[in-house]
């Protein structure tokens, strides 16, 4: 009978975990994310039993690993009948975009600004995606878009009140932050534009949000709020990102491409600073891991 899992090999939740997480005598390791790390596992086995184990993350460094030539070839032409469509250009960032923060991040900001853009609404919500490499000061490819945004769901706009947001934020805050892991689930974050919010992440399950604005002013309970975001497959007419019951909604005849298309054509000015508009206040003003140390 198994006693105990020597190691656990995670990955959805994209860690680097240059240390193994140890629970009861079990490691769980993962190796980053974005192709930039190699993780290296050793065991030693003595009579189908593990006497020894050791973890290493290696950085995948251009100078320390270079491309290969024949692997470089078949990547090549299996993306040579779509190099027209994605080298496309888009847009132009002045500053980097990247995207290795839980609760806030630069890119997730401008994705979040240009679905509230294209809905008119006062608040946008994007997904907590965890993945996609940055964007940097050059121009936007339309390759670019599926890096960032790799689905292309129509936006949908409704009305939701006061109250149905902050359950909304309570649930996603302890979507991300449970104690119990088997709790946590739908990645990072949801990020929001036109709207700001102040936690602890710490908290007991629904207790966790301090303040909650919308333009600058506190919501209100019984008041109705604008929101865009993404139709998501199977979900029920009155459903917008996960909050259900929401009145008057309407999909839009866009995806989040065509929405980052029209925002990056008016030229925005783009920010590569953290705006608070998510703030845990018991967390570092950087959180790179859902691990947070209790």
């Amino acid at each position: 009978m198994l006693q105990r899992v020597d190691v656990h090999l995670s990955s959805d939740t994209h860690e680097r975990t240059y240390v193994p997480i140890e629970q009861s005598g079990s490691w769980v390791v993962e190796p980053g994310a974005f192709g930039s790390f190699l993780g290296r596992l050793d065991l030693w086995l003595e009579e189908g039993r593990v006497v020894d184990r050791r973890w290493e993350l290696v950085e995948l460094t251009a100078s320390r690993f270079p491309e290969d030539p024949e692997m470089a070839r078949h990547v090549e032409a299996a993306l040579t009948a779509h190099d027209q469509a994605l080298s496309a250009q888009v847009g132009h960032t002045d500053v980097t975009l990247a995207r290795y923060a839980v609760v806030e991040n630069p890119l997730d900001n401008m994705l979040a600004d240009a679905i509230r853009a294209a809905g008119g609404t006062e608040i946008g919500l994007s997904n907590g995606f965890r993945f996609g490499t940055p964007l940097l000061s050059e121009p936007v490819r339309e390759a670019d878009l599926w890096n960032l945004f790799p689905v292309t769901n129509k936006l949908k706009t409704g009305k939701v009140s006061g109250r149905q947001l902050r359950a909304f934020w309570e649930q996603e805050l302890e979507n991300v932050f449970a104690k119990n892991p088997e709790h946590r689930f739908g990645g990072w974050l949801p990020r929001p534009s036109g709207m700001t919010l102040r936690f602890r992440a710490d908290a007991p399950k629904g207790q966790r949000l301090l303040a909650l604005e919308v333009a600058g002013e506190p919501v209100v309970d019984s008041r109705l709020y604008s929101v865009t975001a993404c139709e998501r497959d199977g979900d029920a007419p009155d459903m917008l990102c996960r909050i259900p019951g929401a009145l008057e909604p309407r999909v839009l005849d866009l995806d989040a491409h065509e929405a980052v298309r029209r925002f990056l054509a008016r030229a925005p000015r783009l920010s590569d600073t953290l705006e608070g508009r998510a703030v845990g206040e018991d967390l570092p003003a950087v959180l790179r891991t859902q691990q947070v140390s209790r």
